[in-house]
């Protein structure tokens, strides 16, 4: 079933009942895709990924699809959008690929390893059991396939925007090695990013600890000043990628044996 009224931009086909995630829905009005985080994170990604087929990709918690926009643009994939959040599906931009209404945990026959590479951008997080969620959604991918895993770093920055954000945790390397482990999982390749934002970071936790506010997203993410978001990319780049040291970010290829 599709759902083509005018509310939505793109024609969703429901396989699973939409259903509440742990997400605040209020990121997706400020997390456009010239956002200099937004920017960083794909070229993190595209600094760690090398070679890449054209085919077979899937974003699982596709959100609005900034992410499929950015795979559209840098590289002519067409990237297929999963996510339960109706809400956020309502809101999709991307221009190609399929967008399904779909919870993972039903593991349909039909989507089983139906594609060769996953994101996981910023979901595990929102998990209340990150296992088991990866557990579900490696039912989609092919033996030798790849998991983009991107997840914030360390809990010592966990804070008000985290809970906001519907963030369970935060993580670094070794519980990120864990968890491949448990599922079989290799790693590829891997880095913290996002140093050079760690005073960022350090400022937003001890503002939003002192400040009142019901916009806690807005206060903690958005960025309303084009040149000082431009700035801010520029000095986002002050690290080398990959890097095993620190970040506000930790991004991981993870393979599925063939």
């Amino acid at each position: 079933m599709s759902d083509d009224s005018p509310d939505s931009l793109r024609p969703i086909e429901y396989l699973s009942s939409p259903e509440q995630v742990s997400m605040g829905d209020d990121w997706y009005q400020y997390a456009a895709l010239e956002h200099f985080w937004m920017k960083r994170r794909f070229n993190v990604f595209r600094r760690l990924i090398g070679t890449r087929s054209k085919s077979g990709w899937a974003e699982v918690g596709c959100g609005h699809g900034a992410v499929q926009q950015q795979m559209a643009q840098a590289f002519g994939i067409e990237v297929d959008g999963i996510d339960l959040n109706e809400y956020a599906l309502k809101q999709n931009r991307s221009g190609g690929g399929r967008l399904l209404c779909y919870n993972v945990f039903d593991r349909l026959p039909e989507l089983h390893q139906a594609y060769e590479h996953l994101f996981l951008f910023d979901v595990l997080e929102h998990m209340s059991d990150d296992s088991e969620f990866l557990d579900a959604t490696l039912h989609l991918l092919k033996p030798g396939g790849t998991v983009a895993v991107n997840v914030p770093a360390f809990m010592h920055f966990y804070s008000k925007y985290d809970v906001a954000a519907g963030h369970q945790r935060r993580y670094n390397f070794a519980m990120i090695k864990n968890l491949a482990s448990q599922h079989g999982l290799e790693i590829a390749n891997w880095t913290y990013w996002g140093a050079p934002l760690i005073p960022l970071l350090i400022i937003r936790k001890i503002y939003l600890s002192i400040r009142r506010s019901d916009h806690v997203i807005r206060d903690g993410f958005a960025v309303h000043n084009k040149f000082l978001n431009r700035l801010l990319f520029i000095g986002s780049q002050a690290e080398w990628i990959p890097q095993h040291i620190h970040g506000t970010s930790l991004m991981a290829i993870l393979r599925k044996p063939a």
